[in-house]
């Protein structure tokens, strides 16, 4: 059984328990568990969490920390990791060329 089903079961079972401290330290210690053994299956725990309070909505947090898994080395061997424009810097040059995000989209 995984955590997240643990706990809905645990709350089915104890709706008259107000105290979540003895849950939440039970995700935390999966959680550091998981990012010192599993580092792609701690981030989908971390997804499926953002899921479950916040929907199926990209945010900035999510986004910086899926652009600073990236790395590429370009034609000249040299190696790139993370990161390579900063939010502040995209904006400057889309406003600088007269570029806008359509207003669908989270910014």
């Amino acid at each position: 059984m995984d955590c997240k089903a643990f706990i809905h079961e645990y709350l089915d079972k104890h709706p008259e328990h107000k105290k979540v401290e003895m849950l939440v330290e039970l995700i935390f210690e999966e959680l550091h568990d998981l990012y010192h053994t599993n580092k792609e299956e701690f981030s989908e725990r971390i997804k499926e969490i953002h899921e479950h309070f916040d929907g199926h909505h990209y945010n900035e947090h999510l986004a910086k920390h899926d652009v600073n898994q990236l790395s590429h080395t370009d034609a000249h061997g040299t190696k790139y990791h993370g990161e390579m424009w900063s939010t502040d810097h995209i904006k400057d040059k889309m406003s600088r060329y007269g570029l806008k995000v359509h207003h669908t989209y989270n910014h």
